[in-house]
């Protein structure tokens, strides 16, 4: 069966952080459930992945909660639990693909499989 594709919208990140977590993506490709895509188009993201530091990151997690969106916050070593999603800096790829996972949706099968 075919991964399903699924973007992300990474809001406050920089460059740098960014091209980490497209890296990862890449890397953990075959342990992902779902075929995971960075979308700089603006469109509806499956995922938003915040930094709640930023007054954009913090004003996403709004939108997504309004919108029933989840969400991860990138957060730094030692941040207390929010109780929200969140990946610890520095990002690491077991972290991602954990995280991804529990957030990408179980696939129905098609009726009649």
């Amino acid at each position: 069966m075919a991964k399903a594709r699924r973007s992300i919208q990474f809001v406050g990140g920089g460059d740098e952080e960014t091209a980490l977590l497209r890296l990862l993506l890449r890397q953990g490709r075959s342990r992902l459930e779902a075929q995971w895509r960075l979308d700089d188009e603006g469109g509806e993201p499956d995922l938003v992945v915040v930094d709640p530091s930023t007054l954009s990151g913090d004003a996403a997690i709004t939108q997504a909660r309004q919108a029933g969106r989840p969400f991860v916050c990138v957060v730094d070593t030692g941040t207390p639990d929010s109780g929200d999603w969140q990946l610890r800096r520095p990002l690491k790829l077991d972290a991602v693909v954990r995280v991804f996972n529990a957030l990408t949706p179980s696939q129905e099968p098609a009726p009649g499989s």
